[in-house]
């Protein structure tokens, strides 16, 4: 932690206060704050650069500077501070007759609205910046993204064309155009329940990669449900945050992967997840070519061992004539029916599906769980756990 007491001059230390400012406001808007990082470190600089400014001829304009800075800080060390740094940001711009710092301030206090959801608030600050004199790409950025939030599409429209990019205004209001595609997003998740010996221990946090088709440079249509427990799932239109986390080259294409930041609309899908053994590779692709359309199978984690084919088919605890070991490949995965495509035709098609299918063994339970058949949702819970059972058994657990 750097006392203020450790620079030559209280410029030098106003100077790393900023400094430690931009470092903690480069971090994703998704990434677990640091109890001692940048902005823990800002906040006690903050408050004793203020404390300096307490004497009988304080600076007025670098006293405002100081709180915006402290309420900077406040924002970025968590949720617990918001109060206070509320109290602050109003503070400075009930008080303040700079209009430069004023500006900055609104975009400051945008940021800290959008950070938390708050999206009605951070229009209304981001737009009192712009009109303020402040500028640049984060400003018609955030104001678009706070726009899309609230469905105003035009406003949208109007600070994506200040950046040189041409959208239309549906008639649902949203924004929409030809956007370069497709992105990724990363979601926070936490274990299902489901499934044997996880990489990540169900109880911990962490993040799940989904493919997005964008609709406008800041929201789009989750392409790939997800496999843990997600607050976004296939189907579901969200918005992201403007700073990349990372970029990924597909096809000598960069992708960039962004961090959630809101989730405009649900999708009308049903997912249902599955577990599945494949004794032939291909096997479940052949399934998923075989049900109508409208469904989809995606399969989000495979563990592969060689082990005996009937035993894989489900007779592990029938004693048998053991065959020659083939590879086979535990997955899991999820179901994904249309809106408008019924569940008994679905649950029908699967099951005429299956008889063909090859050596593939397959459970739904959640599908039976929505029809209202508790025989058959029996059924695949009890098939569900058997062939997590067999995979245990057989080592499939343990391996990727």
């Amino acid at each position: 932690m750097t006392a203020a007491t450790e620079f030559e001059d209280r410029d030098h230390a106003m100077a790393h206060l900023a400094h430690l400012i931009a470092t903690a406001s480069g971090a994703p808007i998704d990434t677990p704050r640091l109890a001692l990082g940048p902005a823990t470190e800002a906040l006690a600089l903050a408050g004793e650069l203020l404390g300096r400014d307490d004497g009988d001829d304080p600076d007025e304009a670098r006293r405002a500077y100081l709180e915006v800075q402290r309420a900077n800080a406040l924002r970025l060390v968590g949720r617990e501070h918001d109060e206070e740094a509320q109290l602050l940001f109003e503070a400075v711009l009930a008080r303040s007759t700079d209009d430069q710092q004023n500006a900055a301030a609104l975009f400051d206090l945008g940021l800290f609205h959008k950070s938390r959801g708050r999206f009605a608030e951070a229009f209304d600050a981001f737009a009192r910046a712009r009109d303020a004199g402040f500028e640049g790409k984060n400003l018609f950025f955030n104001l678009a993204a706070a726009a899309t939030a609230l469905g105003r599409g035009e406003a949208a429209r109007d600070a994506w064309a200040a950046l040189g990019i041409d959208l239309e205004v549906n008639a649902a209001g949203m924004p929409y155009g030809a956007v370069p595609g497709p992105v990724e997003v990363r979601v926070p998740t936490r274990g299902s329940g489901h499934g044997v010996a996880p990489v990540v221990p169900d109880e911990a946090l962490s993040f799940e990669v989904v493919s997005v088709a964008p609709i406008s440079p800041c929201h789009g249509v989750v392409q790939t449900p997800t496999l843990r427990d997600a607050p976004v799932d296939y189907g579901d239109v969200i918005l992201w945050d403007g700073t990349p986390v990372a970029m990924k080259e597909v096809d000598g294409r960069a992708v960039p992967r962004f961090p959630l930041l809101e989730i405009l609309r649900r999708g009308d899908e049903r997912r249902f997840r599955f577990v599945a053994l494949e004794q032939v590779a291909g096997d479940l692709d052949g399934l998923g070519a075989a049900l109508p359309d409208g469904a989809e199978l995606f399969a989000l984690e495979a563990r592969v061992e060689v082990v005996c084919p009937r035993c894989a088919a489900g007779d592990a605890f029938v004693k048998h004539e053991h065959g020659t070991p083939e590879p086979h490949r535990i997955i899991y995965g999820k179901l994904i029916a249309a809106p408008d495509l019924g569940l008994p035709s679905l649950s029908d098609a699967l099951t005429e599906a299956m008889r063909g299918a090859g050596r593939v063994s397959l459970a739904v339970p959640e599908l039976y769980d929505a029809l209202g058949d508790a025989k058959r949702a029996g059924q695949e819970h009890q098939a569900f756990r058997g062939i997590e059972q067999v995979a245990l058994r057989k080592g499939l657990a343990g391996t990727h």
